[in-house]
């Protein structure tokens, strides 16, 4: 039966209501002329009305077959299923071939099956191995805070009550050093007086009151000495401080990666099935966990932030008892 035969009859009544009965029958190749000496002139239809239109249109004239069994004749007869022997075979055919496109439907399907199901297992053996990073990172951060504890909370912490402490031995030296310069006030005072007594008490005097100024002066170099120890402390807490906040950035930054890591394997995981909600759930746990420790993170800089403000301060009272030491200076040497 030629293409043309065939296109015409498809048009007449609708492709779906006919069709070849050679496409609805798998073969041997090897029977072919067999097959099309056989079936090659036959058509299958829906219906009867259908059949009929095909069988006696002037340019199809074909034998036709319905899917209840009747088949018309071009020679102008007609008959149920039940008379001819070739038509059960036909329905049989028809039958057989509508099993095998769904067998063959089914294996298509199953074969994308399979394929998700491997989409599934490397989703998650990525999302195993983002989840270790994951902890790792995690790992690094515990680190990081048990760092702080001890380097920022707690070394820190004694530092800056030791600076307190060096201020209030500074600011008690300093009011020494007041009492030494009014006790030289007044031995001046005393040599003005006796300045009519003998030279030689008049030098002893002398000499007294400047060894007063030297050790007056000896104490103030002292103070000084420990000021630039306190500066040099300062410096050191300062290196420290500008190092933590550098590492905790680089922390940020990584956890930013794994999230975005994270949130691609859990936009991948639920295209590919929906038996990855408990993996979408792991994440949303995971990012609760970030959030957590980002919120950590926050706090130590606010912390941070409070020691820097400490930090000034005191080296504004530095600054101010430095100033107080030099005019005292100052004064010893006037």
């Amino acid at each position: 039966m030629d293409q043309r035969t065939i296109k015409l009859a498809q048009d007449l009544v609708g492709a779906e209501n006919v069709k070849p009965a050679l496409s609805l029958i798998k073969y041997d190749k090897q029977l072919q002329p067999a097959m099309e000496f056989i079936f090659g002139n036959v058509f299958i239809c829906k219906d009867i009305n259908v059949a009929r239109q095909v069988t006696f249109h002037n340019h199809i004239k074909k034998k036709c077959v319905t899917l209840d069994g009747d088949v018309t004749d071009p020679a102008g007869t007609l008959s149920g299923g039940a008379t001819q022997k070739g038509v059960p075979i036909l329905l049989q055919l028809k039958e057989i071939k509508q099993l095998e496109d769904q067998l063959a439907a089914l294996q298509y399907e199953l074969k994308n099956i399979e394929a998700e199901m491997r989409q599934m297992s490397d989703g998650q053996n990525q999302y195993i191995q983002l989840k270790q990073q994951l902890e790792l990172k995690q790992h690094e951060l515990n680190l990081i805070n048990q760092r702080l504890q001890q380097t920022e909370h707690h070394r820190q912490q004694e530092e800056v009550d030791s600076l307190k402490k060096q201020i209030e031995d500074l600011i008690q030296k300093e009011k020494s050093c007041k009492e030494v310069e009014h006790k030289c006030n007044l031995k001046a005072k005393e040599l003005e007086a006796k300045i009519g007594d003998s030279k030689g008490y008049r030098e002893r005097q002398l000499k007294e009151a400047e060894l007063e100024m030297k050790k007056a002066k000896q104490k103030s170099e002292k103070s000084q000495k420990e000021w630039q120890k306190h500066e040099e402390d300062y410096q050191t807490l300062n290196l420290e401080i500008a190092e933590l906040k550098k590492s905790i950035e680089n922390t940020k930054q990584q956890l930013e990666l794994i999230i975005q890591n994270v949130e691609k394997l859990k936009s991948t995981a639920i295209e590919s099935t929906k038996s990855f909600n408990d993996i979408k759930k792991i994440v949303k746990e995971l990012r609760e966990q970030l959030n957590k420790e980002k919120a950590i993170i926050s706090a130590q800089d606010e912390d941070i932030q409070k020691k820097q403000t400490q930090k000034e301060k005191l080296l504004e009272q530095n600054n101010e008892l430095l100033l107080e030491i030099k005019k005292l200076i100052t004064k010893l040497k006037t």
